[in-house]
């Protein structure tokens, strides 16, 4: 399937709920996103869109991207954000896992606890978001859904729409050139939109590009792993074990006797 037969199938998912109301877009500042957000603007006449700030682990410069491109679209940004610091639970609860549902304690915190939180006063009907079934196993169930969840849980949207699905990187890539929009800054310094400048499915590289650009982010990482270290060193291990070992070899390599530096 062509890149332009793409848009024209995510196009058509939007037109099957273009009059229901209470639509949302979440954007988060990332490429995947904002070509949701540009498609449903040419679809859909009202929604808002929802941007959510990982407390402590958000880029200053991802804020003021999504600032940026909500007033460019003249549509109105709710920011929603978490009372705990990242770092503070990282710090307690220890690193969260990615391969199975209820490992990930970073999702459940600060995404889906603040969407439920929201809900309760403005019901969301239809939501919009920018997931493709290539980025994980995980996310390769949409492709059995085609783009289209019908929810009977409120969270998320009780209809979520995932446009493009289908699409490939390379596929936002040319959307992104061919329709002149505006890509994140911090793409080109860490490879991702600074949403969460620090994941537990990172790799090497980027952590090593978060030491070069992010020096604050990997300062407040340095004391939370720390004291992870300390623990463990004491028989009490916290969080996933393997994603543990992974930044605790990071550590050993890049960090450890390095003076702290704010």
């Amino acid at each position: 399937m062509s890149v332009h037969q793409k848009i024209c199938s995510a196009k058509t998912i939007l037109k099957q709920y273009a009059n229901y109301n209470k639509k949302y877009v979440f954007f988060s500042g990332g490429k995947d996103s904002i070509v949701c957000l540009d498609l449903a603007n040419q679809i859909l006449e009202d929604f808002k869109i929802i941007y959510i700030h990982i407390t402590g682990n958000t880029h200053p410069k991802c804020d003021k991207f999504v600032e940026k491109v909500a007033d460019e679209y003249n549509k109105e940004l709710i920011t929603l954000k978490s009372q705990y610091d990242f770092f503070d639970i990282l710090q307690k609860y220890g690193y969260p896992g990615i391969l199975w549902k209820g490992s990930r304690w970073c999702l459940n915190r600060f995404k889906d606890r603040v969407i439920k939180e929201y809900e309760k006063t403005n019901p969301i009907y239809v939501s919009i978001a920018g997931i493709k079934a290539f980025d994980s196993r995980r996310r390769m169930i949409l492709s059995k859904q085609k783009g289209v969840r019908i929810s009977k849980k409120h969270g998320w949207g009780l209809i979520q729409l995932y446009p493009i699905w289908n699409w490939t990187h390379n596929d936002v890539y040319a959307y992104l050139e061919e329709n002149s929009l505006p890509l994140n800054e911090l793409y080109r310094k860490i490879n991702s939109a600074g949403n969460c400048v620090f994941c537990p499915a990172m790799r090497k590289k980027t952590f090593m590009l978060i030491k070069c650009y992010c020096p604050e982010f990997f300062c407040k990482w340095i004391r939370a792993h720390r004291n992870l270290r300390k623990d463990y060193q004491n028989g009490c291990l916290r969080g996933l074990r393997t994603v543990f070992h992974k930044f605790d070899r990071l550590y050993d390599l890049y960090c450890k006797n390095k003076t702290l530096e704010v």
